[in-house]
């Protein structure tokens, strides 16, 4: 059990130490159409409140479909997507793993480290290990959630980390976690 080294996207700028994110577009979340995992349930739970609720939560995946005909009015049902779309223009982003273990992550949240985007995160259980205060946390428990993404929803810059590009490199990319060291 550990994460992956998954580059969904490019690697996260080097040049700085340190940015902080303040985008207009304030929080995004991606839905895909699987329903087999707990990961994959509570997500499409969680789109059914921001729909029912009107959360300015961007929406994004192959899971949309369903939802814009039981939402058709819905601008923030976006549909699938290229590249960083869901990410680099968001100064959050919803991401849960599809299953909760001590030490393990996905690219769910390392696509949103590289692209300076806070994760408004569900699965690691150990991940402030990894990315210590950089993450707004979800625990899991639907109404609790619920409540604190209503409460992002109308102060999303109280809940923006600074996220660390050098220090995430740092333990994302697989060259410099190999059990063995390349010659310079």
């Amino acid at each position: 059990e550990h994460h992956g080294f998954m580059w969904h996207t490019d690697h996260p700028p080097s040049a700085r130490e340190t940015m902080i994110k303040n985008s207009k577009n304030a929080i995004s979340f991606i839905i895909s159409n699987k329903l087999q995992a707990p990961g994959h349930i509570y997500r499409q739970k969680l789109a059914t409140f921001i729909l029912t609720n009107n959360l300015p939560i961007d929406i994004w995946g192959n899971g949309t479909e369903r939802y814009s005909k039981k939402f058709p009015n819905k601008n923030n049902i976006k549909g699938p997507f290229k590249d960083k779309e869901p990410y680099e223009p968001y100064s959050l982003s919803i991401c849960i793993e599809n299953h909760r273990h001590p030490h393990y992550f996905s690219e769910k949240i390392s696509n949103c480290l590289v692209c300076n985007t806070t994760p408004i995160y569900l699965g690691c259980t150990q991940i402030e290990t990894y990315f210590q205060n950089q993450i707004a946390h979800l625990n899991g428990n639907m109404q609790e959630d619920c409540a604190f993404l209503t409460e992002i929803s109308k102060n999303p810059s109280n809940y923006i980390r600074e996220i660390k590009p050098k220090e995430n490199d740092n333990v994302l990319n697989l060259m410099k976690n190999l059990p063995w060291k390349f010659n310079e």
